[in-house]
């Protein structure tokens, strides 16, 4: 979920879920920047953060995705993956580009580099008390 943004030519579409729900039948939505080329209305090109169907690896560019200047390189925030590992025999929220910030080419074709922190320390745990009373109070995400 994000902000549109034309560069080169292009018009980027970042996806995500809202607030990481799943459709009735548990299938989460499935992240992606897609690039559209305005004068044809179709799409070019996209990028899966997090290869294969129903796994999320969201989009997250609430200004539109940012450029480099001259625009030869895009970056991109990528929220969870939701991806079964066998190592935990449970979900995991990392797999491939995960909870990652990526740089790519404009044309989306490749990645060109990616940092994906290894731990965020907890410094405001005032913020996980907010955070937990949130969650409490909303077991699900407020309607739209």
């Amino acid at each position: 979920m994000g902000g549109l943004q034309l560069i080169g030519g292009r018009l980027y579409v970042p996806v995500a879920s809202y607030c990481d729900e799943t459709d009735p039948n548990g299938l989460a939505a499935d992240g992606r920047l897609i690039a559209v080329d305005p004068v044809l209305v179709g799409q070019s090109s996209w990028f899966d953060a997090v290869p294969g169907y129903g796994n999320p690896g969201g989009i997250w560019d609430w200004g539109g995705v940012p450029s480099e200047e001259g625009d030869s390189v895009l970056y991109t925030a990528v929220g969870n993956s939701r991806v079964f590992s066998d190592g935990c025999s449970c979900f995991v929220d990392d797999a491939v580009y995960g909870n990652s910030v990526v740089a790519l080419t404009p044309d989306l074709s490749r990645v060109l580099d990616s940092d994906q922190p290894k731990e965020v320390p907890v410094r405001w745990p005032v913020r996980a008390l907010r955070a937990e009373r949130c969650a409490q109070r909303f077991r699900r995400c407020p309607e739209l």
